[in-house]
């Protein structure tokens, strides 16, 4: 029977909908079959949960309160940090040099930070929060969770000078991360990093040594630095002003859920909650959204 023929044989056979797949299966030409052959990948999620999960423990941390995807995401970065090619030869690797410890974490845990960042966001700090308090002369108690390397503190703090109450102030930032408060104690930033602050303010809060810039000592003496989690060690008392961007995005919903009304009740009433434009802070009601990333606390 020549093509033509065999096709005209079959061009009025209409197969139901839903046996369509089926019989098309039916149709295909019978040959030998390879056995489906199980890939070394499908364990690879739980190795990876299991190391991550030792890792963070060392440190403190909790791997479940993260989004996994985001841990996941971040491996590589592990890696290559500890210049390993396996998660056996990394755990090796962190088992024979502890001092290796904080680099791994931070290559999870990496913050992103600048000198005021997103511009918008500081004015709208300036326009609800910080004329009325200067006209007070009044200190501010600021908290930066997840500080990293302290630019978006030391921002704050530039301002805080330039209205007269720094030295009425309060600041603390905060990381998990003992490498990160590190180098938010010491202050030195590179002259790319720099370029984002003005010649004004540079001029006034920062001294060049060389090959890099300092922050000046009247903002590094006014700024206090300390490695806490959040998650398990909350700074208790009233505060003014929280910063905690672009942290929440990488946990679990459930667990940022619950942070929510801790920052509620640690801010005093008329204080701000300054998160990224990613993140909301729901199921609460004294937190009431004045712009993009603020949230005051209403009164009781």
């Amino acid at each position: 029977m020549n093509r033509g023929a065999h096709a005209d044989r079959f061009k009025d056979i209409v197969f139901p909908r839903e046996e369509i797949r089926r019989q098309a299966v039916n149709l295909a030409p019978r040959g030998p079959c390879a056995a489906p052959v199980e890939s070394h990948d499908q364990a690879r999620p739980t190795v990876e949960l299991e190391f991550v999960t030792w890792l963070f423990a060392r440190s403190g941390l909790d791997a479940r309160h993260y989004r996994p995807e985001t841990l996941h995401r971040r491996l590589p970065a592990c890696l290559r940090a500890l210049r390993a090619t396996s998660l056996r030869q990394a755990r090796e690797l962190l088992e024979q040099n502890p001092g290796l410890q904080s680099s791994a974490t931070s290559a999870f845990l990496v913050g992103v930070t600048s000198f005021f960042r997103d511009p918008i966001v500081f004015d709208q700090i300036d326009h609800e929060f910080l004329r009325d308090t200067a006209q007070s002369k009044r200190g501010i108690y600021a908290w930066s969770i997840g500080c990293s390397d302290g630019a978006e503190l030391y921002s704050f703090a530039m301002v805080l000078a330039d209205l007269g109450i720094l030295v009425d102030s309060y600041l603390l930032g905060t990381d998990c991360r003992m490498d990160a408060v590190e180098n938010a104690r010491r202050g030195t930033y590179d002259a790319s990093t720099a370029r984002q602050v003005t010649p004004a303010l540079l001029s006034r809060y920062f001294k060049w040594n060389g090959s890099c810039f300092q922050i000046s000592a009247e903002l590094r003496q006014a700024v206090r630095w300390r490695v806490s989690n959040v998650l398990s060690e909350f700074e208790t008392g009233l505060w003014d002003i929280i910063f905690f961007r672009n942290t929440a995005m990488y946990l679990q919903p459930e667990t940022a859920l619950a942070l929510w009304p801790k920052f509620e009740s640690a801010l005093r009433p008329g204080g701000l909650l300054v998160l990224g434009r990613a993140e909301r802070a729901n199921g609460v009601q004294r937190l009431r959204a004045v712009g993009p990333c603020l949230y005051r606390r209403q009164p009781r």
